[in-house]
């Protein structure tokens, strides 16, 4: 099989053409993806998605079509489309990021270039205990409290989320009272 070609085909919609990777096709060659394990397709699909006769090439493809659990296989690369992280890990990963930029700006060379290879969304998880239970409203000043919150601590993840084109931010705050 010389790359993907014979797999990419076409369609055409009410809202225009859009090109696809037929899977039907590599069962004409005798491959039958419908008895790989749903994991392996998934592997399969990120192949032929990001196929480019270099980091993704027919090797690799030939590696995951050939798949069986007895025997042991080559590399098989895998690009995911997007990574979550919660911001345990992913602070730290942004403060790497914030670092290789300064060293590059360092160095006169254009600090923007540097982001992370695919989109990645980091989730800041806040946990609130009402501390103002005698107040009428307790859960409107514990939200207003916990904004300025994240505002203060996080000026450098707010700052962040300006200038990397991959990276986005997201606040999810959780709020319980006592009594």
């Amino acid at each position: 099989m010389n790359g993907i070609d014979k797999l990419r085909k076409s369609m055409s919609t009410p809202t225009g053409e859009f090109n696809y990777f037929s899977l039907a096709e590599l069962n004409k060659e005798g491959r039958n993806v419908e008895e790989l394990p749903f994991s392996i397709r998934i592997l399969l699909e990120n192949i032929i998605r990001n196929f480019n006769n270099n980091s993704f090439n027919k090797t690799h493809l030939n590696n995951i079509l050939a798949w069986n659990s007895k025997k042991e296989h080559g590399e098989i690369p895998y690009l995911p489309a997007r990574v979550l992280m919660q911001d345990f890990t992913g602070v730290p990963s942004v403060v790497d990021i914030a670092s290789i930029r300064s060293e590059v700006a360092r160095r006169n060379k254009n600090p923007r270039l540097i982001n992370p290879q695919v989109s990645v969304d980091l989730i800041i998880d806040h946990s609130v205990q009402v501390d103002f239970s005698e107040l009428t409203t307790p859960m409107n000043v514990m939200w207003i409290w916990n904004i300025n919150a994240i505002m203060r601590d996080t000026p450098f993840l707010s700052g962040q989320n300006h200038r990397l084109k991959t990276l986005m931010f997201f606040l999810r705050a959780w709020a319980f009272a006592t009594r």
